[in-house]
């Protein structure tokens, strides 16, 4: 797995138990599905290694205890403290791009069609639904900020890949 393709969830901060449980800090209080995540992974020697979950649970705003599979002991988990967990983009629960929205200012968007769209100018939390604005050499525009139109995100590389219809792009 590429880290363009992973987002950054957390560290791992502290061992839980003598069975080989690990309690990961969430930076950003991100959500995942707990219950569809099979693996996570972790940062060692600057590439990404799965680590397969035998028990994953959400157990304060920004912890998460995860015991991996085939790691039964202090021991065998101790050289994982402090290495940053990862998970596939595809696995996060889009509504933590709402909590952390003033994060997306100044990224790239770029539509699967269209190519680069332009930057990030604004955020509207006034409207019922956050609203994007976006700004290039030629016009700006608006688009909401939901999972029908934003595909990925990319915090590494500062980039939103969205599909945005014409009609979103002309009604602007």
């Amino acid at each position: 797995m590429n880290l363009k393709d992973c987002f950054l969830i957390g560290s791992i901060f502290k061992l839980h138990g003598y069975k080989g449980g690990l309690i990961i800090f969430n930076f950003e209080n991100i959500s995942i599905n707990t219950s569809n995540t099979t693996h996570l992974f972790i940062k060692i020697d600057n590439g990404l290694v799965p680590f397969f979950i035998e028990d994953l649970k959400k157990i304060k705003k920004n912890n998460f205890l995860v015991k991996f599979s085939e790691l039964n002991s202090e021991n065998e988990v101790l050289h994982l403290l402090k290495k940053d967990v990862y998970i596939d983009n595809k696995l996060l629960i889009f509504n933590d791009l709402k909590s952390s929205s003033n994060t997306l200012m100044n990224y790239k968007v770029v539509d699967k069609k269209f190519g680069d769209l332009g930057e990030i100018y604004e955020i509207n939390k006034q409207t019922a639904q956050e609203l994007l604005y976006v700004r290039n050499e030629t016009y700006d525009f608006c688009f909401p900020l939901n999972d029908f139109f934003i595909k990925s995100v990319d915090k590494v590389k500062k980039e939103i890949k969205v599909e945005i219809p014409i009609d979103i792009l002309n009604l602007n």
